[in-house]
C-alpha cells in the first residue's frame, strides 16, 4: 500500500527524530511467555508488536521510495556515494534526508525483533498442541482449535 510522499516523509521524520533512543528501546525490549487470567500462555506486550509491525510497514514505504527514478543520491562522511530518502521540509539536525544504510539498519533490527516474537508465539502454539494431543484430542479436533 503506497501512501502519498508528503505523508511518508513525515512518518519517516516521526521514526528518525529520535532514533538513537528509540532504537535502544526497541533492540532491548524482551518478549516473555506469561499465563493470562485463564491459564493459558501467551506472548507479553502484543501492543508492542503492533507497534513494531508498523514502524516496519513505514520503513518498508521508504525503501519502496528509493527504488523509484527520483531517487538521489548524496556523499556521507566517508566519500561514498549513497541513496538518501528525501523528508521534504522535514529536518533532522539540519538534514533533510536519511541514508539508506540508516533505514536498513532500523528495519533489519525491527524484523529481529518481530521474528523473535512470532518464534516466542509458534512455541506457545506448537506446546498448546501438543498438550491437546496428550490430552487425548484428535488432530481434527487440535487444528479446529
Amino acid at each position: 500500500m503506497s501512501v502519498p510522499k508528503s505523508q511518508l516523509q513525515s512518518e519517516a521524520y516521526g521514526l528518525f527524530r529520535y532514533i538513537c533512543e528509540d532504537m535502544d528501546v526497541w533492540n532491548n525490549y524482551i518478549f516473555e511467555e506469561v499465563l493470562d487470567k485463564d491459564n493459558v500462555k501467551k506472548v507479553t506486550r502484543e501492543p508492542f508488536l503492533l507497534k513494531l509491525e508498523e514502524i516496519n510497514d513505514i520503513l518498508g514505504e521508504m525503501k519502496e521510495d528509493l527504488k523509484s527514478d527520483s531517487v538521489q543520491y548524496m556523499q556521507n562522511e566517508k566519500g561514498e556515494l549513497c541513496k538518501i530518502f528525501d523528508m521534504g521540509q522535514n529536518l533532522i539536525e539540519d538534514k533533510w534526508w536519511i541514508y539508506e544504510y540508516d533505514i536498513d539498519e532500523y528495519k533489519n533490527m525491527i524484523m529481529g525483533k518481530i521474528i523473535e516474537y512470532k518464534v516466542i508465539e509458534k512455541k506457545i502454539e506448537d506446546e498448546t498442541v501438543k498438550i491437546q494431543i496428550e490430552n487425548g484430542l484428535c488432530i481434527g479436533d487440535t487444528f479446529a482449535i
